[in-house]
């Protein structure tokens, strides 16, 4: 979690959370602590940082599409589970403009633990 709230550039825009569901202790506990570590850093999350899942690939991709829809790409994306992570990833065009680093990575991503470019 440290990794991920350690994350952003500044006058960027800011870093989006992609949590589960809220109805699940699981999807509330994650969000709560990566709220928690955003507060370390004095910054607070608000309502349209964050997007809400429901820990498939599915809603990985739908949220990955509403972010690379709007005009400005957040400087990071922390999703609560691998198969949200997977999911957005899989929107992703490889080549070219700007990039979005992936760490820690499962070993099922392509490249694991590296910089990978997003492209509208």
């Amino acid at each position: 979690m440290r990794v991920a709230t350690d994350r952003g550039e500044p006058g960027g825009a800011p870093a989006q959370v992609l949590a589960g569901p809220q109805s699940t202790i699981t999807g509330r506990e994650r969000l709560d602590a990566f709220r928690r570590g955003l507060a370390a850093h004095c910054i607070e999350l608000a309502e349209g940082d964050m997007l809400i899942g429901d820990f498939t690939q599915e809603s990985g991709e739908r949220a990955m599409d509403e972010l690379l829809a709007r005009p400005r790409l957040p400087s990071a994306l922390f999703a609560a589970d691998n198969p949200m992570a997977l999911g957005a990833l899989r929107r992703i065009r490889w080549p070219g403009c700007r990039s979005l680093e992936i760490s820690p990575s499962p070993a099922s991503m392509t490249p694991p633990g590296s910089r990978c470019p997003i492209r509208r």
